[in-house]
């Protein structure tokens, strides 16, 4: 820094003024780069913002960045994974039934369904294990050591496994 000072105190008037008019001429000439770098720099905007409502685009050309369009895609992406298992693995494709009360009813009925696999899994995979209260009926039938495996089981299982062999009447007592 030093060195620079004491080269300009060298210098006389007339080079001075010399260098300090190349110096202005500079810094005009950066500025006008500037300037038309901020003019390519909001044309660039201007087009990065255009979309089907303020241009001649179809709507078809917004694709991904609206955010009207981002929410749809959100709604469909929750929905496309339990339609296809309604269409595919329990053939609501086609429908059995004529009409509409019986389309309707065949809907209803493998709606349910499903819920109940889905209510199942998730029984399965959050299941805790509590003793259960067991019927005097199915206290005579299971002594010992099996007895004791079934009171420390989980509550889902053992409910499901009595629903499944179709003795209901246990299943309610342990719930």
């Amino acid at each position: 820094m030093n060195d620079f000072r004491d080269a300009l105190e060298s210098l006389d008037k007339a080079d001075l003024i010399a260098l300090i008019v190349e110096l202005r001429e500079q810094v005009q000439a950066m500025q006008g780069i500037i300037a038309q770098q901020a003019a390519e720099i909001q044309a660039l905007k201007d087009q990065l913002a255009k979309n089907s409502r303020n241009s001649s685009k179809p709507p078809s050309s917004d694709g991904l960045k609206t955010p009207d369009f981002r929410r749809e895609m959100h709604a469909r992406a929750r929905i496309e994974s339990p339609l296809a298992e309604l269409t595919g693995r329990h053939r609501l494709r086609r429908l059995r039934y004529r009409g509409w009360q019986q389309g309707n009813l065949q809907v209803a009925f493998t709606a349910v369904a499903v819920n109940l696999k889905r209510l199942a899994r998730h029984l399965a995979a959050h299941a805790t294990l509590v003793p259960c209260r067991l019927s005097p009926f199915f206290q005579q039938r299971h002594t010992g050591a099996s007895l004791q495996s079934i009171a420390c089981r989980d509550e889902a299982s053992l409910i499901r496994e009595m629903i499944f062999n179709g003795n209901l009447q246990n299943a309610l007592w342990c719930a």
